[in-house]
């Protein structure tokens, strides 16, 4: 009896232990089989999704397979936001919504819970892109959607994870309209995904204020320095959604079932006018002090986070130093500053800047190390065996130049020396054109003598030697160039192509205000300028010696004249300045002249590598 009772509770013991196993083996399966890339899938919800005439205190989403919410604080965006948070439980395949016991829903209003790509999967980490839940208070739902695509306004780059937020243009009467992102949350809020693009749905007819932020400390207010925004200069106005089928997909009108699946996996949700946003750090007219360094002996870099538009006033603050002890110089784009040294009176310099009336910050720099006046005579000794093993170092002037094995026939010769100069003598510089000496113009291009043109009117497929004797020149550190020579052959007209443009413009863009022309080469990133003009009216443009490569034509418009792309600011209601793209790729080999037409539009806001990946994935 006792062993038929042993053998009765081994057997109910197995049975449960089998039992726990087949419970773990439901929540997902083992390594070793295909790899799982679906997305849960939404089973229904209670209340159903798109209810109407309700006021949900409790939420629940039910979903085909277990579940892991991603940072849902930050990925739940409700729209329009509720007074209070509500709470998100997770309950194996079940999300489970518990909004606040003081939450206030507002009448006939419909509510969106987005959860962007919040629920994923258990294993895989699969999500729901763009999953969201929708109710409305009253008997109807709104179905009107704002929709676009945000974009770098500086390089036209898709920008992810910015938040594009609504205002009811009567949402507030003691705020003025254009400061509520200051002082208020939003009325709906979406964010971009990672092509840029938006939608803000379900909303009602009516003017809104529309506003894309990149919220850094996610309170949906444009409270924080150093946040992009972007904005527009008109009010938003919803409009209805409707379905395309892309051109690259065959149609069988005949075929119902065939054209039920395309309409399901291929159509496209659009509205008619959507709006583009352009996201931009914000310009300001004050000088920031970012960064500065020292190089020992030489110069003090400032580094600002804007140009420096006003006069800025350098003291330092002992009276015992004299004036002249520094040489200034500006970069290209006047936002760093580089004081050359020309005396070291003392070791530490204290240095005051001030923008106008402005003191932006006072500065202690350790400019020169002292000299060691005594040492001992072994430590002479020693220093003298490890200077006779260590190379020697050269003490010339330093300098880079533009010249190319293939010199092109129509450029100057351009000499950047490291340091300004303070001597230079051409008295004996000798040119040979071949075997002719002939003589070059040479002057500074700049007023501390750091950038040298040698101008001639280079002959083509020719060779060339220059020669400028040993300390022909002198640096304001007292350091004197070795002899420099050159030796180079002229490129001739059949190494180049020329790229002509019959350049018209939309009748929106005829304001006055030029159009800067570009040529440019390369990615975003390290886009380079090939060569520019300046336009005001239709025009035929030619882009000579252009070498063999693939470009692009950007044309930015030129709102303050200054010849260089510049940022917007939302305070003064300044837009950045638009950049627009020829929508094709000039391609260009030796001895080709290329001809084309663009009629600069609004739908040019867009880079062509964006236009080529669409068509691409089109044609798939």
């Amino acid at each position: 009896m006792i062993l038929k009772l042993n053998t009765l509770y081994k057997l109910i013991i197995l049975l449960i232990i089998s039992l726990v196993f087949q419970q773990c083996a439901n929540v997902g399966s083992l390594a070793g089989g295909p790899e799982d890339l679906d997305p849960p899938v939404f089973q229904g919800s209670e209340p159903p999704k798109y209810s109407r005439n309700i006021t949900p205190q409790k939420i629940s989403l039910q979903f085909d397979e277990f579940l892991v919410l991603k940072s849902i604080k930050e990925n739940l965006i409700i729209s329009p936001p509720l007074n209070e948070d509500p709470e998100v439980i997770l309950r194996g395949k079940k999300v489970v919504i518990k909004n606040h016991k003081d939450v206030v829903f507002e009448e006939n209003t419909t509510y969106t819970y987005y959860f962007d790509d919040a629920i994923v999967d258990l294993h895989e980490e699969n999500p729901i892109v763009n999953f969201e839940y929708v109710f409305s208070t009253g008997a109807s739902l709104d179905s009107l959607s704002i929709r676009g695509i945000m974009l770098n306004a500086s390089n036209l780059l898709p920008e992810e994870n910015i938040y594009v937020s609504l205002y009811k243009s009567s949402m507030n009467d003691t705020i003025p309209l254009d400061s509520l992102p200051y002082f208020v949350r939003p009325y709906y809020v979406s964010k971009t995904n990672e092509k840029g693009e938006y939608q803000i749905n379900n909303i009602p007819y009516g003017e809104y204020l529309l506003f894309g932020i990149q919220d850094l400390n996610s309170n949906y207010y444009f409270d924080m320095p150093g946040e992009k925004i972007s904005f527009i200069d008109h009010f938003a106005i919803p409009e209805e959604v409707f379905e395309i089928i892309p051109d690259s997909i065959p149609l069988r009108i005949s075929d119902t079932a065939y054209m039920d699946s395309i309409w399901e996996f291929h159509s496209h949700k659009m509205v008619k006018n959507p709006l583009d946003l352009f996201l931009f750090s914000q310009d300001d007219s004050i000088a920031k002090l970012m960064e500065t360094s020292v190089e020992l002996g030489k110069k003090i870099d400032f580094y600002f986070k804007f140009p420096i538009r006003d006069s800025l006033n350098i003291n330092i603050l002992d009276n015992s130093i004299e004036e002249d002890w520094y040489i200034q110089e500006y970069s290209a784009l006047k936002d760093t500053l580089s004081l050359w040294l020309t005396k070291f009176p003392v070791d530490t310099l204290k240095i005051s800047l001030q923008v106008d009336t402005l003191k932006l910050d006072t500065l202690d720099f350790i400019v020169n190390i002292p000299e060691i006046k005594k040492e001992d005579n072994k430590r002479r000794r020693r220093k003298k065996e490890e200077d006779k093993t260590q190379p020697k170092e050269d003490k010339s002037i330093k300098y880079t130049s533009n010249l190319k094995n293939l010199h092109p026939y129509f450029q100057d010769l351009i000499l950047v020396f490291e340091t300004p100069l303070e001597y230079a003598n051409f008295e004996y510089m000798r040119m040979m054109e071949d075997t002719v000496e002939v003589k070059a113009e040479v002057y500074f291009l700049d007023s501390i003598q750091r950038k040298l043109s040698i101008h001639y009117d280079w002959k083509e497929g020719i060779n060339y030697e220059i020669f400028l004797p040993q300390e022909s020149l002198r640096d304001i550190f007292e350091l004197e160039s070795d002899s420099i020579v050159f030796n180079f052959t002229t490129s001739t007209e059949d190494d180049y192509g020329n790229i002509e443009m019959d350049i018209t413009m939309d009748s929106i863009d005829k304001n006055g205000d030029p159009f800067v022309l570009m040529l440019v080469q390369g990615e975003a990133e390290s886009e380079k300028i090939i060569q520019k003009h300046v336009i005001y009216s239709d025009t035929n443009i030619v882009f000579k010696h252009i070498i063999e490569g693939d470009y692009f034509l950007k044309a930015l418009k030129d709102f303050n004249h200054n010849g260089r792309w510049n940022s917007g600011h939302y305070g003064r209601q300044l837009l950045p300045e638009p950049i627009y793209f020829f929508q094709k790729t000039l391609s260009m080999k030796e001895g080709w002249d290329v001809q084309d037409k663009w009629r600069i539009q609004s739908s040019d806001k867009k880079r062509p590598i964006l236009i080529k990946k669409e068509e691409k994935k089109g044609n798939k």
